[in-house]
């Protein structure tokens, strides 16, 4: 029973971290992940808007109404400002009702369910690796590496390499039991 709760937790966590949604061309095996903070706004494709670096507009917090008004304030002024309205959470802001529940959702997932960090930075680079999602591993490749995660353990995540090596844990979540 645990080790379901922890596979479906980890699946939910992947999906709601990375936004569900591709926000930048696919990633090359050759080209692993960059900071997104590296490219100029002309290396976008035409249709990324620069100031979201994605491919919806930043939502302006006078467009919304009261309870939009309110999940813009707790995103922008959050402790937390790895990526600010750049991130999924500016996605989210286009539909503030669902953003608001999955805000809820992520912070039970990432600090209330009792997965360690480096299991939920693991999830999260999973999945953004499954999902082409070059923003989310930029901001989560350094915060997995503080989260205890080894650089074999994300390397065979960012290059989809083998899991010889890797413990089991790790072999297990990264999604390639073929070590």
């Amino acid at each position: 029973m645990r080790s379901t709760n922890l596979w479906t937790s980890w699946l939910f966590l992947g999906i709601v971290a990375a936004g569900a949604v591709r926000l930048s061309p696919v990633l090359a095996v050759q080209n692993p992940p960059t900071s997104v903070a590296s490219g100029l706004s002309s290396s976008l494709p035409a249709d990324v808007y620069p100031d979201s670096r994605n491919r919806l507009p930043v939502v302006k917090r006078k467009s919304l109404d009261e309870s939009g008004r309110n999940l813009f304030d707790a995103i922008v002024g959050a402790a937390r400002r790895l990526a600010g309205l750049q991130g999924p959470a500016g996605i989210r802001l286009h539909s503030p009702v669902l953003g608001a529940a999955t805000r809820r959702v992520n912070h039970y997932l990432r600090f209330e369910a009792g997965l360690g960090m480096d299991v939920v930075e693991l999830a999260i680079l999973v999945t953004a690796r499954e999902l082409n999602q070059q923003f989310e591993w930029a901001a989560h490749e350094p915060t997995g590496r503080r989260a205890g995660l080894s650089e074999a353990t994300i390397d065979t995540v960012k290059f989809r390499r083998a899991t010889v090596g890797l413990g089991d844990r790790d072999a297990t979540l990264s999604g390639r039991n073929d070590g």
